[in-house]
């Protein structure tokens, strides 16, 4: 086996310029930008990209491929095509506002995080919206506890806002606990981040010993605590910073509702100017 990680955002934006010189691209496209927001992707999906943005291009009768196009492939690669057709009823659309604002704007003050790039209402696939992110992948190439635990505020913003400001929680949050969930098991199990110890309980590797259970009962009591602590704790955080923040809540929160999607420079705009 031959294992090929993922590539940097340099690495990330050769490939893109790589299958963009068979298209006809506009020359305002901005090929940094693009590598930046699209973290975690394979060199597939990098072309997956380029070639959904052409087709949209085509679609659209347009002479060249622009920015909207990539913009709207890189959303497609990840989480398929928008649902224009499946409309939401207005408590769903004020709901899924309030979700994925509070992911924005725990992410917003939380510098040592995911820096936020764009937050949609528009649904795709399972998800009824999303805030996207980016990391800056040319400073560290460790990931810090403080930037785990950030995370995990992060996640745990959605039902958090939910709870403060419409009064009610949803299934909305499933995927947000998914992801939470994993990441502070990891911390405990894995990098030992926690006073159980520098034991590691748990690999990803299959062929590793510790794939299998080799732990006791109470060491397995003490983890399945552990996490809840965690979580917990990041879910206290998430709700102090939203009724701190709870003016930006409401205007990101009224105008997402209004135009759908905003992007990481309206975003800055809007906090700004307000």
């Amino acid at each position: 086996k031959v294992m090929m990680g993922l590539q940097t955002i340099a690495a990330r934006e050769d490939i893109l310029k790589y299958h963009a010189a068979k298209r006809k691209m506009s020359k305002e496209i901005n090929f940094n930008s693009i590598a930046k927001n699209s973290t975690g992707m394979s060199v597939a999906q990098l072309e997956a990209v380029v070639n959904e943005a052409a087709i949209l291009a085509v679609r659209e009768r347009a002479k060249k491929v622009s920015q909207e196009h990539v913009n709207e492939a890189i959303d497609r690669v990840l989480m398929g095509p928008a649902k224009i057709t499946n409309k939401y009823s207005k408590n769903d659309k004020l709901t899924v506002a309030y979700h994925e604002t509070g992911h924005a704007i725990t992410g917003l003050e939380l510098k040592d995080g995911m820096q936020v790039q764009k937050i949609t209402i528009i649904p795709r696939r399972n998800a009824g919206g999303y805030v996207s992110y980016s990391e800056n992948e040319d400073e560290d190439r460790f990931i810090t506890k403080r930037r785990l635990e950030e995370m995990l505020i992060t996640l745990m913003a959605g039902r958090a806002s939910e709870e403060l400001f419409i009064g009610e929680i949803t299934t909305g949050a499933h995927n947000d606990f998914e992801r939470a969930t994993h990441i502070a098991r990891s911390m405990i199990t894995k990098y030992g981040m926690t006073e159980l110890g520098k034991y590691q309980y748990e690999s990803d590797d299959p062929n590793h010993v510790y794939r299998v259970k080799q732990y006791s009962n109470e060491s397995a009591e003490a983890i399945d605590q552990k996490i809840n602590e965690i979580l917990d704790i990041a879910y206290n955080k998430a709700k102090e910073i939203l009724n701190r923040r709870s003016e930006d809540v409401h205007l990101l929160a009224k105008t997402i509702q209004e135009v759908e999607t905003l992007g990481k420079e309206e975003i800055d705009y809007l906090m700004e100017h307000r």
